[in-house]
């Protein structure tokens, strides 16, 4: 990766990447982006939007009655 800032060139590794977020306001949902500083100068590189993951129910057969409808 090239910083934006110093435009010093270093290796991304997981374990220097952390998530921040940025406040979208009272109506607006919060983005939550990865990121990694720099090793030389330290500012800050946002790496790319992070999506919130949705885990979706599993429908039970003893949830759904003989015709197959919940």
């Amino acid at each position: 990766m090239k910083c934006k800032i110093c435009s010093n060139e270093f290796a991304l590794s997981k374990k220097d990447t952390y998530i921040v977020f940025k406040n979208m306001g009272l109506f607006g949902a919060d983005k939550y982006y990865d990121a990694v500083n720099c090793p030389q100068c330290g500012c800050q590189n946002v790496l790319g939007e992070r999506l919130c993951e949705f885990g979706l129910k599993k429908v039970s057969e003893s949830s759904t009655n003989k015709d197959g409808e919940k």
